[in-house]
């Protein structure tokens, strides 16, 4: 595989669930309900790697299909239960890992074609290079780790 065929799925795959994060009380900042951490445990927990720990998903569209489709349904739950003090946060990466999917979803989740189309490749680098996107992130994981007894699982 080449390299930039690498490079691309190494940042789609690390910005979906990178792309999300925050256990204890109410909806105060430094706290979170049992339901928030519970998302967050298992987003913390699906981040195993490249393309959730699932090699197949660099050269089989439907394997990485599954992945992107369980990055973004864990993301929304996430979302869902996030507490007023990270909700924004939350927010822009959950947003930017859907519009992620939706351009892996209009090149049928073929990493090896995408990395052969210039514009795709500008397109994905966009979204995974985003600063407000990796701010957020930082924020959450954060929020998460101290607010829910977690470590997040890369950084």
């Amino acid at each position: 595989m080449s390299r930039r065929v690498r490079a691309i799925a190494a940042v789609a795959l690390l910005a979906a669930p990178v792309v999300i994060a925050a256990c204890g009380g109410s909806d105060s900042a430094g706290s979170a309900s049992s339901e928030f951490c519970a998302a967050w445990r298992k987003v913390n927990d699906s981040d195993t790697g490249a393309h959730g720990g699932d090699p197949a998903a660099i050269t089989q569209p439907a394997a990485m299909k599954k992945t992107w489709t369980g990055s973004v349904a864990l993301a929304e739950e996430l979302r869902t239960n996030a507490p007023a003090a990270i909700l924004d946060d939350v927010t822009v990466v959950v947003e930017n890992l859907i519009a992620q999917n939706k351009v892996m979803a209009a090149n049928g989740y073929d990493i090896t074609a995408m990395s052969k189309d210039p514009k795709v490749r500008t397109q994905m680098d966009a979204l995974a290079g985003d600063a407000a996107v990796v701010k957020a992130k930082a924020n959450y994981v954060k929020f998460a780790d101290d607010a829910c007894g977690t470590s997040y699982a890369t950084s």
